[in-house]
């Protein structure tokens, strides 16, 4: 009976690990492939940070191609942040961006004793953004100047840099058009 009792013990025992074995996962023994990690879409991202002297002595224009490819001009009377996204199927050929000054005419009043800082800080941020979260940013411009002139030097000033062009800043939107 001992003998039966522990044959009946190591029978079950068997029967219990086949069982479990055969429960522990599929019987496909290839490597899973990771997806392809591609880029999904591109964000434009623009900047316009002028002091407010330039704004009160020059016309603001900034050029800049949209979502849709096309080219746009807009006037700006104040300091300004946008930006797009564009899925990678409907990418532009390039993405360009440019401010452009001319001094106003008449000249506004300019009080001969006060000081007048032209500061100006212009950029363009193009990020391809991945199917697996991540994403690779260009930064174009960005590299702010700063000048002052007291009242009495400003007709001179505009009379010298009657324009002021920052840009244009381009990227090629090539590196992020997915191969086939």
């Amino acid at each position: 009976m001992k003998l039966l009792s522990k044959f009946m013990t190591l029978a079950a025992a068997v029967a219990v690990s086949v069982s479990l074995a055969s429960c522990g996962g599929d019987d496909n023994d290839e490597p899973e492939v990771p997806s392809k990690v591609v880029y999904e879409s591109v964000t434009a991202g623009y900047s316009v940070e002028l002091s407010d002297a330039y704004y009160q002595f020059y016309d603001v224009k900034v050029v800049y191609i949209n979502d849709n490819g096309e080219r746009m001009i807009a006037s700006l009377t104040e300091n300004k942040k946008f930006a797009y996204t564009i899925p990678v199927a409907k990418l532009p050929e390039k993405i360009q961006f440019a401010v452009q000054l001319t001094a106003k005419s008449p000249t506004p009043s300019i009080d001969e004793n006060a000081k007048y800082t032209f500061k100006d800080n212009v950029s363009l941020k193009v990020t391809g953004n991945k199917s697996d979260g991540k994403s690779d940013s260009f930064n174009f411009g960005g590299v702010g100047r700063s000048v002052t002139h007291v009242g009495s030097d400003v007709p001179a000033y505009l009379a010298k840099h009657s324009t002021h062009l920052f840009g244009p800043y381009e990227c090629s939107t090539d590196q992020f058009k997915n191969p086939k």
